[in-house]
């Protein structure tokens, strides 16, 4: 009967508290400086006339996460206020298959302190740790090359790393060591395969105390 009542006491608060753990966002990557600042005068050109795009590899050093969002210094120039960014694959260094991609409309104006721009994602898309992936920002309205421009600041802390450009759809091209844009990547841990089991067992010993509790009733 103690040991009944251990479990239903004990249980629920550790399984409640597990999973308020897991679902805590967390910053896995941030290059801005104090106060979210970064570069204000400098920049890559997305879209535009050759319909550019172009960004950084980044590594995911500790722990697997579900992307949550990505926080960029992505500035509006010309055109239709739409800019897409997509989480690539890594392959041999440079970007493989399309993991996900957000596309956000009413981005700020480029040119003087702005606040970065959030691309909420799924939730879904697994980055796995020591793993590499490239975030490629573009023009949304592909059907309207060289209408909207946008430019991916660069960071003020001294950031540098790979750098991948392609133009019009063709061949990626490398830049290594280069400064790299600001950006900041929020996720939530993926459960442990041991957590996992321990939760199915945690929830059967509960679920077979409460039989016996109404079959004794």
């Amino acid at each position: 009967m103690r040991l009944r009542v251990f479990l239903f006491a004990v249980l629920p608060i550790l399984i409640h508290a597990n999973a308020q753990a897991d679902f805590v966002e967390q910053t896995l990557f941030d290059n801005f400086g104090k106060g979210n600042s970064f570069n204000t005068s400098f920049g890559y050109i997305l879209g535009g006339a050759n319909d550019l795009e172009q960004g950084p590899l980044v590594t995911i050093d500790e722990g697997s996460f579900f992307l949550q969002s990505i926080d960029a210094a992505i500035g509006s120039f010309t055109g239709n206020n739409s800019a897409t960014l997509s989480v690539y694959s890594e392959v041999n260094g440079t970007p493989g298959e399309v993991l996900e991609s957000v596309t956000v409309s009413g981005l700020p104006p480029f040119g003087g302190p702005f606040a970065p721009t959030t691309f909420h994602f799924s939730g879904k898309t697994i980055l796995d740790e020591n793993q590499s992936y490239f975030l490629i920002g573009g023009a949304a309205d592909d059907l309207e090359i060289g209408n909207s421009q946008f430019l991916w600041a660069w960071n003020n802390t001294g950031d540098e790393r790979t750098i991948q450009v392609r133009s019009d759809g063709g061949i990626w091209e490398k830049s290594q060591n280069t400064t790299s844009p600001a950006f900041r990547i929020n996720g939530t841990v993926v459960p442990e395969p041991s957590c996992l089991i321990f939760f199915v067992l945690a929830l059967g010993v509960t679920a077979r105390s409460r039989q016996r509790s109404i079959a004794e009733t």
